[in-house]
């Protein structure tokens, strides 16, 4: 990046984190929104009951505008799919794109090999995880048999399994997978906490995201003291830089997102939003 690349990219950053904002919510604000007239969580090609009769298999929204199926010719990058392949398997089943999805759990190791998308010549599976660094990294059990970068807030008599595991940076990624210099058609990213170092890295080092469209899970984001629910500091700072490189919202949950599942985690106000 230039000098004034990086000036403006440590102003935004700085605005965003201190809340120094004409709007405090942009991070989670739908009238940032853009126009998508098709919007699908996928489930009308993958969910053999019909749309929205999977759930908990088909949890990401995305813009299908300029997409045909069988299209191919369509670049797909899948962050954290336990066993729930779904979304990447509609894209390379239906659309015909590559698609490499990545998870380092244990129980995605295990289940993968016997698994049916496996199978398909346009899956690509690597057992690494996404985050801001390239090496081992501790994971954490959490919700469902997945691994997490967030620890527990309170000291745990009986604390869950810990696990060191590969993680590599997008950028790091993208060079070793022969895709640099190319756009990722569509970008997923649930990675349970990992997410803000891998786009904090990623924007740093790459100046933009390589990415047409990204669908997301936010987890565990704090809220600015002064505004209360839908204002995130953390959350405005990567949505601001992204907002600014072009990429502009088209669906969210809702303006807080949930609560995490578990009882320690909500006891630290501990929020997940799509």
């Amino acid at each position: 990046l230039t000098s004034s690349q990086r000036l403006r990219l440590l102003e935004l950053k700085v605005a965003s984190a201190t809340g120094w904002l004409k709007d405090p919510f942009f991070g989670f604000n739908a009238k940032y929104s853009s126009t998508c007239k098709h919007m699908s969580n996928l489930s009308e090609y993958g969910c053999a009951a019909g749309r929205d009769q999977c759930p908990g298999s088909f949890d990401h929204d995305v813009c299908l505008d300029d997409w045909t199926p069988g299209q191919g010719n369509c670049l797909v990058y899948d962050f954290g799919i336990r066993e729930d392949p779904e979304f990447g398997e509609v894209m390379a089943k239906t659309f015909n794109c590559e698609v490499h999805a990545f998870d380092p759990s244990p129980i995605t190791l295990k289940w993968f090999p016997t698994s049916e998308v496996a199978k398909l010549p346009n899956y690509h599976f690597h057992p690494y995880g996404a985050a801001g660094t390239d090496g081992d990294i501790q994971l954490h059990q959490y919700d469902w048999g997945q691994v997490s970068i967030v620890r527990d807030v309170y000291p745990q008599d009986n604390p869950k399994d810990v696990f060191t595991l590969p993680v590599k940076t997008l950028g790091t990624i993208m060079k070793e997978l022969g895709h640099e210099g190319r756009e990722i058609d569509l970008l997923k990213l649930d990675v349970e906490g990992s997410e803000f170092s891998l786009l904090e890295d990623a924007l740093d080092s790459l100046g933009c995201l390589p990415a047409k469209q990204v669908t997301l899970e936010w987890h565990h984001y704090s809220f600015d003291a002064r505004y209360g629910g839908g204002s995130s500091p953390a959350v405005n700072a990567i949505v601001n830089i992204m907002h600014a490189c072009g990429l502009k919202m088209f669906w969210r949950h809702d303006a807080t997102g949930w609560m995490t599942g578990e009882t320690r985690y909500q006891e630290a106000g501990l929020h997940d939003i799509r």
